[in-house]
């Protein structure tokens, strides 16, 4: 099998999970999905996109079993995916939400997340640096990086919202 044909495999299956824990069936796909996953890995040990995909894997089997977020483990994953594609914004992205999620280092946090702006991410993580920012009480900046993203790739709902909570002081932590 190649690589992409892995990747599509793998993300067929992904797409059709429910995040159930209670599911068993559910359960079975993600383990079945996680040995393919493997299998892959051993096939294309030095694939950039396989090693995200593991660090995605590993977050989709946590909601799945309800279990704790592996923080170190899929840390190394996004940090394999950089040393094989030092271009690819995915995986600072990743790491960037990664360290915001677990609350480690927000500068480190911020640093993954403006390279992978610097590198071509999305409207969404724009989003991700400016609730950093209004977390670490930089409101005003906060929202002038949302609205960089609102000129850059126009309007869009989910960032409309948090551009709103951002301005409502809701992740500022001096906000009453």
């Amino acid at each position: 099998m190649t690589e992409d044909q892995y990747i599509d495999k793998l993300r067929t299956i992904r797409r059709y999970l429910i995040l159930d824990p209670n599911n068993a069936i559910e359960v079975e796909k993600f383990n079945q999905g996680s040995l393919l996953l493997e299998l892959a890995l051993r096939a294309y040990p030095s694939s950039s996109d396989l090693w995200s995909f593991k660090g995605y894997w590993l977050f989709t089997g946590a909601m799945i079993k309800d279990e704790p977020m592996q923080f170190e483990e899929r840390e190394k994953c996004y940090l394999n995916a950089i040393k094989f594609d030092e271009l690819d914004h995915y995986p600072y992205e990743a790491l960037g939400s990664l360290y915001d999620l677990h609350d480690k280092d927000p500068n480190t946090s911020i640093n993954y997340l403006k390279k992978a702006i610097e590198l071509g991410a999305d409207q969404f993580c724009y989003a991700d640096l400016a609730r950093v920012y209004a977390q670490m009480g930089h409101r005003d900046l906060a929202i002038e990086i949302i609205r960089s993203a609102t000129q850059k790739f126009g309007r869009d709902p989910i960032i409309d919202c948090e551009f709103k909570d951002i301005e409502d002081g809701g992740w500022d932590p001096q906000a009453p």
